[in-house]
């Protein structure tokens, strides 16, 4: 129309035409990176970029116990989750935490790995209190897996790496025993929101076990996984004798025998069996 009504040369309304067409595809282009990157900021946070690292041989700091000694804990002061709670975790134990939904054991994990504090009582880490350690941070050689995890938007070798040296051996030993190996041939940028639940659980439990943990919390780790991967991935904790291990779980009956287990119930924590 501007043509026709010669205001403009159609040349000079097709090259302005063109220039915007480069600019704002490359604001766009700009804008969708910036928001990648400001949406990994709660990974960062998560897990913050230190010199310290998570395992004995690296920091020299060797986990011996974990102690709640009278722990009492509640939202909102009236209604405990727990109460009075005593138990000591020593190296090498093996844990299974039970109980109905929504009773706390999950709560139970997140104060053991410093997420929440409790309402009263202490916990200590090789006797000495987890607060005066942490600055609260989980302690090194703490690693916990949510039921529902984060990931990078990278390929699967860097998110289960994430940041340490390649250990090419252990990284193929991991890819092995949690079924990897389709995704890990074509490992390219992992198409994060085309995973499946299972997948993702797999891909955080091959990172959690790459870093070599001391301890490790597994919080409903497994829910998204099959019983044959389960059992053999316990298996596979089990026999890691040096590892200590608290997981929360609803699948009791596919526990080893070296596991311990422990319910929630009315409010305190008593062993079964």
């Amino acid at each position: 129309y501007l043509a026709w009504q010669h205001y403009f040369a159609i040349g000079f309304i097709v090259s302005v035409s063109e220039l915007g067409t480069k600019v704002f595809d490359s604001l766009g282009i700009i804008v969708s990176y910036w928001t990648q990157l400001s949406s990994s900021q709660v990974i960062f946070d998560k897990y913050p970029l230190h010199n310290t690292t998570h395992n004995k041989q690296e920091t020299g700091q060797v986990f011996e116990n974990l102690t709640i000694k009278n722990g009492s804990f509640s939202f909102d002061q009236a209604t405990p989750i727990f109460k009075n709670i005593d138990m000591t975790i020593q190296k090498g134990d093996k844990m299974a935490i039970v109980g109905a939904s929504g009773i706390g054991k999950s709560t139970l994990l997140q104060i053991m790995t410093q997420k929440l504090s409790l309402s009263a009582g202490t916990i200590f880490v090789n006797h000495q209190p987890l607060t005066d350690m942490t600055n609260g941070q989980m302690p090194d050689g703490f690693i916990s897996v949510p039921q529902f995890t984060e990931l990078l938007s990278d390929s699967m070798q860097n998110n289960i790496v994430f940041g340490r040296d390649l250990d090419g051996q252990r990284y193929r030993e991991l890819i092995d025993l949690l079924a990897l190996t389709d995704i890990a041939n074509k490992d390219g940028k992992i198409a994060i929101e085309k995973l499946s639940g299972g997948q993702k659980q797999r891909i955080a439990l091959a990172r959690a076990l790459y870093q070599m943990p001391q301890v490790l919390f597994l919080d409903e780790a497994f829910s998204a996984l099959d019983t044959q991967l389960v059992t053999k991935l316990l298996n596979y904790v089990a026999a890691m004798t040096d590892l200590t291990v608290v997981l929360v779980t609803h699948q009791a009956n596919q526990l080893p025998k070296n596991f311990s287990i422990f319910e929630l119930a009315n409010h305190q924590l008593g062993r079964i069996g």
